[in-house]
């Protein structure tokens, strides 16, 4: 601005320049016209300085040409000349008028007037008047282009300088009340090693002018964030009703934001000093009960560096990253919301879930950072919706009355890139399912059962899950369909044994002293196994050995007989001991017995372990490891001894019995146990045949044959 006003004033001091040029050129016109003529015997006056004028003497006389002499111009000092012209000089933009061309005028002007004060004369008294009037003129001209200066040069250091203010603060400490000592910036303001609670906290500048401020609220106990900022020295807080501070933001207006940085940190409790939040940020913690113990603020001028670390920790606020609130049946919407973990909802009061809304916590997102939260839910009648909702939105309905069934949650823009989101549901009938992840459908489908309650959890990207992952959405088992036909009981064949021993698989639960009955007299899997596992939640499903019915499930004699007579159709309506079955079955000719020194186990053999247990083995795999399939610890299941059969087992479990709700079990003790294995004798001499040659197959073989790949 200042250099576009100095172009402008140089452009007129050009203007003027050319104006008193011709101003002199006017003047010397006026003192021609006034002065009398000087010509020696001439008559008359003259009317034109530029007119030839012819006399005569006398008639017949030689007449005589003569030129009117120039007037005689008023003479004017060489110094009131400078002054007026290099009053100019230093205005004169490139290109125009310089001191040069100015001082070839003073010259022109200065032989002007030498050459005519000859043949003319100006009273003395009229030459000072009009030099006095000239010098004052050049004065006050040279005195206003000094006071534009001096307000240019005012005005340019005025937009240099950096405003001087300085920073207090003091806080309202547990016990002792406010500090009667205002800390200065850097200062810590409360106690460390003390466990006084900070209660509330005044800020104040001084040096500051009308547009300048600070400004302050506070996460209080209870209250939670303040909804109106505190300013220049306002109390945050409270004082007499002993709630702690939690968290705490603090801003500078944007007159000081221009040319400072703000930072403060806190001491909070458990965690000690946190790192340094900048500019408006979170510091402290949030959703963890956590008190504030002190605090540090400084003011660094834009551009510095940032004050080195008090503690440890480099993260200035330890909050949580979701908030959420549901709305319920009978009460409506919950009055709080819930934080990362907590239960919305209810469970154990056969309420539903009728809506839900999710977002990010106040103060998470750090200056800069995008994204967000979305989700939708499954509706009874309605089923899923076809919009997302997002960032506090309602999916579900209010005043309806309608069930919601499951609901899907995933997150967007930068807080997608470094969180996963996970979350489980309460389920009528079923409790707690497992967690699903990052849009994942979580609750049941196609059973018409209520949702009653909801967690949600933000991880690290590629953190841990908050617990197990097994099966987040039910359906009925109906609705799975295992990819192989059923066992036809008295085809005797290895194949036929090991598709058996599949059916029950990862849909019945166990159960000690089950299968030694009637339902191992029972052609096909007995319905009451099937009941019990699908009326049974994920919390109960654990060894029990108080069932109500030894009919709900089989224990692993009772399994193993189980499937022997259904490949067979021998039921003899008794099941042999675990450590027993081995022997049992050598001594009815259909196996033949290897001892323990035996480690390479082929499809179909029946290994009992002499301490109390029974495996059938589906083979080995590539690396020496072995499948196997056996009832125990919740149910029946596929299990390996560690390796590629471990793998393939867990494999095998989640996509064609997504119900089981554990992890498969490692075995790779078995070898080291007092043992016998059964091998069933298929030369046609004893109870089975093998003709499609599985004994000969690994286990990865075995799998494919029969379930596919």
């Amino acid at each position: 601005m200042v250099l576009l006003r100095r172009q402008e004033q140089k452009k007129s001091g050009s203007i003027r320049m050319k104006t008193k040029k011709r101003w002199f050129a006017m003047l010397l016109c006026a003192i021609l016209l006034c002065m009398p003529a000087q010509a020696s015997g001439a008559e008359g006056s003259i009317t034109d300085p530029d007119m030839t004028v012819s006399e005569t003497s006398g008639e017949g006389a030689e007449q005589e040409m003569y030129t009117v002499p120039e007037a005689e111009i008023l003479p004017v000092s060489e110094e009131t000349v400078q002054a007026e012209t290099q009053e100019e000089a230093s205005a004169v933009p490139e290109g125009e008028s310089t001191e040069e061309d100015t001082a070839a005028d003073i010259s022109e002007v200065k032989e002007d007037t030498a050459g005519s004060s000859e043949e003319a004369e100006i009273p003395e008294e009229a030459g000072k008047a009009e030099e006095t009037e000239k010098a004052a003129d050049a004065e006050e001209a040279v005195d206003a282009e000094e006071t534009e200066e001096a307000a240019d040069a005012e005005e340019e250091e005025s937009l240099e300088t950096v405003k001087n203010v300085t920073l207090e603060y003091r806080t309202h400490v547990q016990t002792y009340g406010w500090e009667e000592v205002w800390k200065k910036a850097g200062e810590m303001s409360g106690t460390m090693g003390e466990s006084k609670r900070l209660e509330g906290i005044e800020i104040r500048l001084g040096g500051a002018e009308d547009e300048d401020y600070i400004e302050y609220r506070t996460h209080v106990q209870t209250y939670g964030w303040e909804t109106e900022w505190k300013r220049n020295g306002e109390m945050s807080g409270t004082e007499g009703q002993s709630k702690r501070l939690e968290g705490i933001q603090i801003r500078l207006s944007p007159s000081l934001e221009a040319q400072y940085d703000l930072y403060y940190c806190v001491h909070a409790q458990t965690y000690g000093w946190l790192g340094w939040a900048k500019n408006g940020q979170s510091a402290g913690t949030e959703g963890h009960s956590k008190r504030l113990e002190g605090i540090k603020i400084v003011l660094v001028k834009k551009g510095e560096a940032a004050p080195e670390p008090v503690g440890e920790r480099d993260m200035p606020f330890i909050g949580t990253m979701f908030q959420y609130q549901t709305h319920v049946q009978t009460y409506g919407w919950e009055t709080d919301w819930k934080h990362d973990g907590e239960i919305s909802g209810t469970f154990g009061q056969s309420k539903r879930l009728e809506g839900i809304r999710i977002q990010i916590s106040p103060g998470f997102m750090a200056d800069g950072q995008k994204g967000g939260v979305e989700y939708r839910t499954h509706v009874q009648t309605y089923g899923w919706e076809t919009d997302w909702k997002h960032d506090g939105e309602i999916s579900g309905t209010q005043g309806q009355s309608k069930r919601l069934e499951a609901i899907q949650i995933r997150l967007t823009g930068d807080v997608a890139e470094k969180y996963d989101i996970y979350y489980r549901v309460h389920a009528q009938t079923y409790g707690w399912l497992g967690w699903a992840k990052n849009g994942e459908q979580a609750g049941t489908e196609g059973m018409s059962k209520r949702l009653e309650g909801i967690q949600i959890v933000a991880v690290p990207k590629g953190g841990e899950a908050p617990g197990s992952t097994f099966m987040p959405l039910r359906k009925s088992i109906d609705s799975y369909t295992i990819p192989f036909a059923q066992p036809s009981a008295g085809a005797h064949t290895i194949r036929n044994l090991l598709r058996t021993a599949l059916v029950p698989c990862g849909r019945t639960l166990y159960q000690w002293g089950g299968g030694h009955g009637p339902d191992t007299n029972q052609a096909g899997m007995p319905q009451q196994w099937v009941d019990y596992f699908e009326s049974h939640s994920t919390e109960t499903w654990e060894p029990d050995f108080s069932y109500i019915s030894y009919w709900n499930g089989v224990d692993c004699s009772g399994y193993s007989s189980w499937v022997v007579a259904n490949t067979t159709g021998k039921y003899d309506g008794s099941a042999p001991l675990a450590q027993n079955v081995a022997q049992l079955y050598s001594g009815y000719g259909w196996t033949y017995l290897l001892d323990k020194e035996n480690t390479v186990f082929r499809p179909g053999d029946f290994i009992s372990v002499l301490y109390g247990h029974i495996w059938i083995s589906l083979g080995q795999c590539s690396d020496g490891s072995t499948l196997l399939v056996h009832s125990a610890g919740n149910g029946i299941q596929l299990s390996g001894t560690g390796g590629k059969a471990l793998a393939l087992a867990d494999y095998y479990m989640r996509k064609y019995f997504p119900y089981w709700p554990y992890g498969v079990i490692n075995y790779d003790w078995l070898l080291d146990e007092p043992s016998y294995t059964a091998r069933w004798i298929t030369n046609g001499s004893g109870l089975l045949t093998d003709p499609d040659g599985l004994q000969k197959m690994s286990a990865e073989q075995v799998m494919k044959l029969l379930l596919g790949d």
